[in-house]
Formats: C-alpha cells, sequence, structure tokens
C-alpha cells in the first residue's frame, strides 16, 4: 500500500495576503507553510481558533516565533483553501482592523474569491513564500510526509500508545507527530515510520 493516500486542496491568496505573508521572518514563514500544507490536506493547524467575527468557516493559525503572527484562511470550499489574510499581531487581543480588513463586516467572503483577487499556489507553498528551490522541495516533502501521517493514524481507531507500538516509538513522538511538531522528524524518519506502518513512499524526479 502507498502513503500517498490522500488527495491535496489547492492554496490561493485573496488579495495582498501572499505578499503579506512572505515578509513574515523565514523561520515563521516555514511554520506557516507546514500549517498551510496541513490543512490543504484537510487537517487542522496544530495552533488555532475559529474566527466567526470574520465570517462562517474562518480560522486563525496562531503563530509565536519570533513574535506573534496571524494567517486567516477558510478551507470551506471544495476546490481550495483560500488565504484571506496574514498580519504581524502586535497586541493580546487581535485587532479590530485585521478582523475587518479581509472581511469587512457587510462582505461576504465568497464574494472576495473570483480570479481577479486571487494567486493561484504554484503548487508548493514554500516556493511560494520565497524559499530557494532545493529547500523549498525538501520542506514540501517533510510538510506532506508528516500530513499524511497524521492522517494514517487518525485513520485508525484506537490509542496513542497502539500507534506508538505499530511505529516503533515512544508515545511522546506520536503525541509530537499528531500536533504537527514538524521540525522534531527528518524526512527519512518520516519515511521510516510509514514503512513501519505497511505503507510505502515512492519519490520521482522530473525534469
Amino acid at each position: 500500500m502507498y502513503l500517498y493516500i490522500s488527495t491535496i486542496k489547492d492554496l490561493k491568496f485573496v488579495g495582498n495576503s501572499l505578499r503579506d505573508l512572505a515578509t513574515f521572518p523565514d523561520i515563521a514563514r516555514r511554520e506557516a507553510g507546514f500549517e498551510l500544507w496541513q490543512v490543504q490536506l484537510g487537517l487542522m493547524p496544530s495552533d488555532f481558533k475559529p474566527m466567526p467575527t470574520v465570517g462562517v468557516g474562518a480560522y486563525e493559525i496562531r503563530i509565536k516565533l519570533q513574535g506573534q503572527w496571524r494567517v486567516i484562511y477558510v478551507a470551506k470550499k471544495a476546490d481550495a483553501v483560500y488565504v484571506l489574510h496574514c498580519f504581524h499581531k502586535t497586541t493580546q487581543k487581535t485587532a479590530k482592523a485585521d478582523i475587518e480588513l479581509p472581511l469587512p463586516a457587510q462582505t461576504d467572503w465568497r464574494l472576495m474569491m473570483d480570479a481577479d483577487n486571487t494567486t493561484v499556489s504554484s503548487g508548493n507553498v514554500f516556493t511560494d513564500l520565497g524559499f530557494a528551490p532545493g529547500e523549498a522541495a525538501v520542506l514540501a516533502l517533510r510538510a506532506d510526509l508528516m500530513g499524511r501521517l497524521r492522517l494514517l493514524v487518525q485513520s485508525k481507531a484506537g490509542l496513542q500508545a497502539q500507534a506508538a507500538e505499530r511505529f516503533g516509538i515512544a508515545q511522546s513522538r506520536v503525541s509530537d507527530l499528531l500536533r504537527g511538531k514538524w521540525d522534531k522528524f527528518q524526512p527519512g524518519h518520516a519515511i521510516t515510520l510509514a514503512a513501519r506502518a505497511g505503507r510505502k513512499v515512492e519519490l520521482a524526479m522530473s525534469s
């Protein structure tokens, strides 16, 4: 059986959201890219909260690296994940202007998602965020492996202890996996875990 058992949604950036996200520090951009990849796979981010004041189905990804950074997105639509707004948070409570900037109260967020107001991802969010091709490829591999391992664990009814036994790792490591601690898993280790779970990972090179 193959690890790649789930489709991945397209990613689209509304308005200036990609430009704003690209201004985040490198470490925060990496984290944002990882979290968005998880959302594309159908998972929830590791740190998030619903944003009903923005609109039904809107969520805020919370990144706490070299400051407080936020990414507001909607994943309700079947065709894609839409990034609505990205910003540096400087107050304890999300500023009213940051809630209203992407979606004024009188605006239906669905009206903002027309082709003229969106930038379609290249297929690799890390490339979109300005990382060099080699680094972007490795980051995408790590994000995809981690996300699909999370999906694999979540698809099996059972306790973390059973998943730990299956993977041959400590239960705390399964917890790290489910909480999206991607920096604790190198690609080789993730491939090993997939193999232990009876999955096969294939890498392909194209011109």
